[in-house]
Parts: C-alpha cells; structure tokens; sequence
C-alpha cells in the first residue's frame, strides 16, 4: 500500500498545468469550477479521495479556463490510449451528484 501525501486534487492556474497532470497510465479527471464554496467543489474533492488510486484530479477556479456554465469536469484519456479518430477528453454533462459522475468517470476514463 503506497502512502500519499497533500490533496487528492491538485489546483491548477493555467493550461500548460493541465497538460503536465496528464497522465500515461491513468486517466486525469480535470474541474473547473468558478468558486471555491460552491458544493461542486466539495463532492469533486471526496470523489478525487475516493477515486485517488483510479485516475489523477485537478481543478482550478481561475477565469482562463472559460466556460459559459459556472462549472465544467473533463476526463482526458491517458496519453497511450489516445487516438487522432477520438476526442482527447469526455465533457460532463449530467447531474451533480456523487455516484453520477464517478459513474461517469468510470465509463470515460
């Protein structure tokens, strides 16, 4: 059993960031959220905690990452498994609850 060590999701503040968590093995789950205190944040941190030894989380509430919703949770498949026929990440669509998006994580990741 390995030990970790800081948050199960790291913060990011810019694209060059995203890019360096993506991963070869796993797939990287990435949010942005507009707001810290938004209830998003909080059920994205226990799932990146639950789901630590499946893939690799980030997020950032830095305006760069511009999306005309006030939230948006991608799953970049890892770096070995990208084709140039496929999308190089899934884009959430559904509700905001727990067992939905690790569902979801799952099944794109």
């Amino acid at each position: 059993m390995m030990s970790r060590a800081g948050p199960a999701s790291k913060e990011v503040s810019t694209v060059s960031d995203v890019e360096n968590f993506l991963s070869d093995d796993k797939p990287t789950v990435f949010a942005f959220i507009k707001s810290s205190s938004d209830p998003l944040m909080k059920i994205f941190m226990a799932l990146a905690k639950s789901m630590v030894d499946d893939a690799v989380f980030c997020h950032s509430h830095n305006n760069l990452f511009v999306t005309p919703d006030d939230y948006e949770l991608r799953v970049y498949l890892p770096k070995r498994l990208r084709t140039k026929f496929e999308d190089d990440f899934a884009l959430y669509k559904g509700e905001l609850e727990s067992s939905n998006i690790k569902e979801w994580i799952r099944k794109h990741g």
